[in-house]
């Protein structure tokens, strides 16, 4: 009966050791930790248009998790898309489309639903939407463009007409006729230095008319000659202007 104890007690001692070896490899995997947790964006980040959440969401009972948004200050949470019913690790959670927001400070929010209904959650808050600023734009450099320095016309050459000199005959001047004096002088005399008397008749009678003809005639012909010589001189000088531009034409 003792042997009988004994062979147990051994078999016992010997199987027990083995059977714990054996199931170490084979134990249970450990469940994940719950962590509901966004990377990005971070606090205080400048966002445009479509701005992509990235974080991690698990949870060893997890069922969902879902994104939602709201502008500060404020109480109203803003569902963002779908719930999603797969694990993130470190990935991406979704997209956050901001085109239609004004531009301001907002928050988000991630919830991790678990199987019984309870829920863990995760923040990032302060962050910046400014879709309406413009994107700063490098202004490109303008050159100056020359300046052109205009060249001054050849000075018009002036035409000098050299008008001839026409000589004007003057007429002798008429000698007054002498008129009596209280002295009792006859008339046409006068007296001289001497007390005597000097005759004017006889110095008219002395002046050759014919003479004072020929010059007066003489003087109308050089004034007749001159101007026909100025005619005649425009007269070629049109001619010559008409001449030269039906050779140039």
């Amino acid at each position: 009966m003792h042997r009988k104890v004994a062979s147990v007690l051994a078999i016992l001692i010997f199987v027990f050791p083995s059977a714990a070896v054996w199931a170490e490899p084979h134990a249970m995997p450990r469940p994940q930790a719950a962590q509901a947790v966004i990377t990005s964006p971070e606090p205080f980040t400048a966002l445009r248009g479509r701005v992509s959440i990235t974080g991690t969401a698990l949870h060893p009972q997890f069922q969902r998790y879902e994104l939602y948004y709201k502008a500060e200050p404020g109480e109203g949470w803003v569902f963002i898309g779908d719930a999603h019913f797969e694990q993130v690790n470190a990935g991406l959670l979704g997209i956050w489309d901001t085109t239609s927001l004004a531009d301001g400070t907002y928050s988000l929010r991630l919830r991790v639903v678990r199987l019984d209904g309870n829920y863990a959650e995760g923040f990032t808050r302060q962050v910046l939407v400014a879709n309406a600023q413009p994107t700063e734009t490098p202004t490109p450099e303008v050159s100056p463009t020359p300046t052109e320095t205009p060249t001054p016309p050849p000075p018009t050459p002036t035409v000098v007409v050299e008008q001839p000199i026409i000589l004007t005959p003057v007429p002798p001047t008429p000698t007054p006729t002498p008129t009596p004096t209280e002295g009792g002088a006859p008339a046409g005399t006068t007296a001289d230095e001497n007390g005597g008397l000097f005759d004017l008749n006889r110095l008219i009678s002395q002046i050759n008319l014919d003479e004072v003809g020929n010059a007066f005639v003489l003087g109308a012909q050089y004034t007749l000659a001159a101007f026909a010589a100025v005619g005649l001189f425009f007269a070629l000088k049109h001619f010559l202007g008409w001449l030269w531009a039906r050779i140039r034409g």
